[in-house]
């Protein structure tokens, strides 16, 4: 339930929405006001007014070969951090049969299944956290059939290139995606697999210059190959991938009942070579969820996360965390687009620091939406967690940054991972109500807080309305 959202981007005529709320916290707001809003909300912030319009607007008509659309979110924020207006959306989009071309900036469904969007805590690789950077994307218009297999086996591809903003440690950075994942239906069952890489490359150094951005550098990143003495940039050599590689292996199902679907899904973070020989299999997120097919049910869709990342590839018996998950020791800013974290929220980054400071941690995850009645409807998360901060907290005297055959410093002394935990929980109830039906009129209200000790109590509200057509 996202107040930003784009209208019926189905229609063949011009839709639009209308939105408008006002956001307040006791200090500041909570974590799940601002976390996953496409980067809307600013944390930190105490009270904000967000007001936008978004606009879908269809360029062909229905009996043509190609749909064209426009699409746009323009929002105004006025906050106690920093007021603006700024658009959220801004792309062009055509699509051919099953293929789409889209360019500009866009919002991007990453959840395992449409029915759950908006009740997890984020995909690994890229969320609903940070504000869609400019890209070029080529992708499949959702799983399409592939010929031959009785529609039994589907297939869905997205190749992406994207720019980061200017204001970073490497100014003005490439991103690089693509995605592929299979559907195999079984009757009533679905197994699906997937693998998700993208990477950060080239981009401006203050001191060192300009970073790979050759065509064969691009290539090397496509194929996900080392940098080498034949790359152009001055310490090319020091990278283990060209550029800051991350990704996702995805395994999942879905069994669909008379009346629900069951569904279940196991992602696993890659963050350096090590994590894809899955030397780590505990750590990602684990998933599962039941998803009412009838609508307007006081329990329309369930959905339980754990998410683990306390060994990221470290060796036993040594400092815990040692992949050291969206922090890069040349892209500084790490995982991040305009100040926020591109992946999951649940991960901690510091601003003024500019870098990740807590990703070791184990959490649980609790989404649940539906209706309590025919026009009222409810969205709520809970999320507790255990915080253990980075992996370098952990070190008295040595290094984090042992790798498997390497010599354990005699110097190695660890402070208990006990010591460090921070424990917090977040919580958010958002309710939906339907003033006006032949106007789709609503009215929105929230209520959201925090506890625990790794950070301070706090809590706030929200309340708002959106109209459609």
């Amino acid at each position: 339930m996202i107040y930003d959202e784009q209208p019926n981007i189905e229609s063949d005529q011009i839709s639009y929405r209308f939105f408008t709320h006002f956001n307040r916290g006791s200090d500041i707001i909570p974590f799940w006001f601002y976390a996953n809003t496409h980067g809307l909300l600013r944390p930190g912030s105490k009270v904000n007014s967000i007001s936008g319009i978004a606009l879908n607007t269809p360029i062909t008509s229905n009996d043509s070969s190609f749909d064209i659309r426009l699409g746009t979110t323009l929002v105004n924020r006025i906050s106690d951090l920093s007021n603006t207006i700024h658009f959220q959306q801004l792309f062009g989009e055509v699509q051919y049969r099953f293929a789409k071309l889209k360019i500009g900036r866009f919002y991007r469904m990453n959840d395992f299944d449409k029915s759950i969007e908006g009740l997890t805590t984020g995909f690994m690789v890229e969320s609903h956290n940070a504000i869609p950077y400019p890209r070029i994307s080529i992708e499949t218009d959702g799983f399409t059939p592939i010929p031959g297999t009785g529609k039994h086996l589907q297939l869905r591809l997205h190749y992406s290139d994207g720019i980061l903003e200017s204001d970073r440690f490497i100014s003005s950075p490439y991103i690089h995606h693509k995605s592929l994942q299979l559907r195999y239906d079984f009757n009533r069952l679905s197994i699906q697999l997937g693998i998700f890489h993208s990477v950060m490359w080239a981009g401006k150094d203050k001191e060192l210059g300009q970073l790979p951005r050759s065509f064969k550098d691009y290539l090397r990143v496509v194929f996900s190959r080392s940098g080498n003495e034949e790359s152009n940039a001055p310490y090319s050599d020091q990278l283990n991938r060209l550029g800051n590689s991350i990704g996702v292996y995805e395994f999942g199902f879905t069994y669909h009942a008379q009346n629900f679907k069951l569904l279940g899904y196991r992602h696993l973070f890659l963050e350096d070579e090590l994590s894809v020989k899955l030397q780590s299999p505990w750590d990602g997120i684990w998933g599962i969820g039941i998803v009412n097919e009838k609508e307007n049910r006081l329990i329309n869709s369930v959905v339980y996360e754990h998410l683990n990342s306390i060994q990221q590839e470290s060796q036993n018996n040594l400092a815990q965390g040692r992949a050291n998950f969206y922090n890069n020791g040349i892209y500084k800013d790490g995982w991040t687009y305009k100040g926020r974290l591109m992946g999951n929220p649940l991960f901690t980054y510091n601003p003024d620091q500019r870098e990740v400071v807590n990703n070791i941690m184990i959490a649980h995850h609790l989404g649940i939406k539906g209706h309590l009645t025919e026009r009222i409807s409810y969205h709520t998360m809970i999320t507790y967690s255990r915080n253990y901060g980075v992996c370098q907290d952990q070190i008295i005297s040595g290094r984090c940054s042992i790798l498997p055959g390497d010599r354990v410093p005699d110097d190695l002394e660890l402070r208990p991972r006990s010591e460090l935990r921070k424990d917090r929980i977040s919580g958010i109830l958002r309710l939906q109500f339907l003033l006006l039906p032949d106007q789709n009129l609503y009215m929105h209200s929230s209520f959201a807080a925090d506890g625990g000790d790794f950070w301070q109590n706090r809590y706030g509200f929200m309340l708002g309305i959106s109209i459609s057509g």
